[in-house]
């Protein structure tokens, strides 16, 4: 095991120190620096509305007519009562996720409303009760505190973790249940369990299938365990049927889920352009590397040591004859073995096109960064010469540090979708003319806008600009949609000219015409 360099006690207050550092800067981010909704966001704060389907059923009939922009806020509006089932059936005809945290949130919404930063905070106090399961976990394999704090600190400072906690998505909540499960399967692989356990553990297995689909491929490592450790007997046989009673659980609280089945199935039918095999491996690569520093260029150099360096140690360690891996059949070998099935299915799930080209982000990796961090720790004591480790870690710690404070502060989840003086110039218009109307946009933008502003979500007709005298125009500037000529020329006929250059963020362009 690692012995730190100093007293215990020092470092002990040290990394206490660290972790209440990072839960101040996650909440300062949310509750200070964010600024609008990513785009995924866009889509979950419908969710929590309970109008995903609705957005969907009434947009069409919205384009080309002159609307205000609070006909596009209301969608965002609150709930007067709980609508679970809505909320469900929404994300299983629409969307590719389970509910659970998508109830959360609309519960809260219903409750005392989120604006922009209530799934973030969400996420933020999930995260911290992870850190408490995390520590806990670490503390029973590592068999100290001050090891259990830095597997904690390597953890929640990861430039890859903080993200997660800064985006209205499910990840965390994903992470914390994965983390529960696998803490009750350990201890429940002895043989012997108490119905508290059992019970807490159907109900966590629920919650997690409830959360991701993915899900339900983490509980494969504690049944093979259990049936190698006991075979077919009372205890494999009161394990499987704890995780068929979650299934069932699942199936009652979701039965919306065989919508989902025949409608993926044809969305997936006629597949969007295809990511080549070396891309992808490529863009997981460069995922993988956020957990370890920030996404900087210096991150090919920084991990390129660091692998050179853990390779190094454990090839000297098996030369020595030391043991840098646990014994496969103990519990620290069951946690390995959990860790590399996790990460091992989710990266070939993407590498051969299951997972979506976008599903390598770091909120994909959740549930096993908290196990990466553990096992990091494990191995850098069982392979790392005494002497060194003290100051490795040091010096992790405190590149670990700055990437933290460096990614949270460049976060695109803390970012408006569009600068802030673009709402005012759209604002100060007769009209507003937007060539976008899907649910990842136009929702968040309208949120920064006068719920008075006229609005025209143009697709074929024209709009009528008679009595205007300034008009902006917002167009989506990809690969797979028209240019903004037709559009513009559409508007110089009716007797306007352009006012000043053309603004250009990210996807977006923004033309500013008077007449």
């Amino acid at each position: 095991m690692i012995r730190i360099p100093h007293t215990d006690r020092l470092w002990r207050i040290a990394l206490i120190a660290m972790l209440l550092w990072g839960v101040g800067v996650r909440s300062h981010a949310v509750l200070k620096l964010k600024q609008g909704l990513s785009h995924d966001e866009s889509v979950t704060y419908l969710c929590a509305a309970a109008t995903e389907g609705a957005f969907q059923d009434r947009i069409e009939g919205l384009v080309d007519t002159l609307l205000r922009v609070n006909d596009v806020r209301s969608f965002y509006a609150r709930p007067e009562h709980p609508m679970l089932r809505t909320v469900a059936a929404d994300l299983a005809l629409w969307d590719i996720h389970p509910p659970f945290y998508f109830w959360i949130l609309h519960a809260t919404h219903v409750t005392i409303g989120t604006g922009i930063i209530g799934g973030a905070l969400l996420n933020v106090a999930a995260g911290m009760l992870l850190l408490v399961l995390l520590f806990l976990l670490a503390r029973r394999a590592l068999g100290s505190m001050n090891l259990a704090l830095a597997a904690c600190a390597i953890w929640y400072l990861s430039p890859a973790v903080v993200q997660i906690d800064l985006e209205a998505r499910h990840y965390q909540f994903l992470a914390l249940l994965a983390t529960a499960s696998f803490m009750i399967s350990e201890r429940m692989m002895d043989g012997r369990t108490t119905i508290g356990r059992w019970s807490l553990f159907t109900l966590v297995n629920a919650l997690g299938l409830l959360t991701h689909y993915y899900y339900v491929f983490l509980l494969v490592p504690g049944t093979l365990f259990m049936l190698v450790r006991f075979r077919v007997s009372a205890p494999t046989l009161r394990y499987v049927g704890s995780l068929a009673l979650s299934l069932v659980l699942f199936l009652v609280s979701f039965p919306e889920v065989f919508d989902f089945v025949g409608t993926y199935a044809a969305r997936i039918s006629t597949p969007e352009e295809s990511t080549g095999f070396l891309d992808r491996a490529k863009t997981m690569i460069y995922a993988s590397l956020a957990f370890f520093t920030e996404e900087h260029r210096a991150r090919y150099v920084y991990s390129g040591v660091l692998v050179l360096a853990v390779v190094s140690t454990v090839a000297l360690a098996l030369w020595k004859g030391v043991r840098p891996l646990p014994n496969w059949s103990g519990t620290m070998g069951y946690f390995t073995i959990t860790l590399i099935w996790a990460a091992g299915f989710t990266c070939a799930f993407y590498l051969v096109g299951i997972s979506p080209a976008q599903a390598a982000g770091e909120q994909y990796f959740a549930y096993f960064w908290p196990l990466l961090a553990v096992l990091l720790v494990h191995v850098a004591g069982q392979a790392v010469p005494a002497p060194i480790r003290g100051w490795l870690f040091t010096a992790h710690m405190a590149q670990l540090s700055f990437a933290f404070h460096t990614s949270v502060h460049e976060s695109a989840y803390l970012q408006n979708v569009l600068p802030v003086h673009w709402y005012q110039r759209m604002g100060s218009s007769d009209l507003v003319i937007m060539d976008d109307h899907k649910r990842s946009n136009l929702p968040r933008i309208a949120q920064h806008l006068p719920p008075s502003l006229p609005l025209y979500l143009m697709k074929n007709v024209s709009p009528d600009l008679t009595g205007m005298d300034e008009v902006a125009v917002l167009h989506l500037a990809i690969g797979s949609r028209p240019p903004a000529s037709e559009l513009l020329d559409r508007v110089e006929a009716q007797g306007f000219h352009r006012d000043g250059n053309v603004q250009r963020h990210d996807h977006f362009e923004l033309h500013h015409f008077r007449r």
